[in-house]
């Protein structure tokens, strides 16, 4: 639930919101998840009294497609990385990657991200960068797909 009241929708507030709708990040990943957030919609980092943008699209259902990514963005830098492995996980086994091998390569995978991998995951245009830390971590996890899987 989100609090609308004269003195408006601030930090706590947001933190408040976000730890509701995702009771498995911690209290600090909550807030650096918000934190982030703040920083993306240019809240003054001195009056953080008014977060209009952030409230709206807190309150919207759905959500825009730009606070999704943005939000998964910040979840993931924030240490809240088990939905993308459980992605990558479907994926892997998708592409030839032993069940018994996936957990492995999908953490190793997912340690070794930057923003550009990212791109990778929400847009689907593989980068050479991404692959090479796709082998990377199924080489580390002895899981190459062999040929003609």
């Amino acid at each position: 639930m989100l609090v609308s009241c004269s003195r408006g929708f601030g930090r706590e507030d947001a933190i408040t919101a976000f730890s509701e709708g995702n009771p498995e990040a911690s209290a600090s990943q909550s807030e650096c998840v918000v934190d982030r957030l703040i920083d993306v919609y240019e809240v003054d980092p001195v009056d953080d009294s008014r977060l209009d943008a952030l409230e709206s699209e807190l309150e919207a259902k759905p959500s825009s497609a730009g606070f999704e990514v943005e939000q998964f963005r910040a979840m993931f830098w924030c240490g809240l990385t088990e939905d993308l492995e459980s992605q990558l996980a479907a994926s892997l086994v998708a592409n030839g990657i032993a069940p018994e091998r996936v957990e492995c390569v999908a953490g190793e995978l997912s340690g070794s991200l930057d923003d550009a991998d990212l791109d990778v995951l929400l847009d689907g245009k593989m980068s050479d960068q991404f692959f090479g830390k796709f082998f990377d971590a199924a080489e580390r996890c002895d899981a190459i797909p062999a040929e003609g899987s």
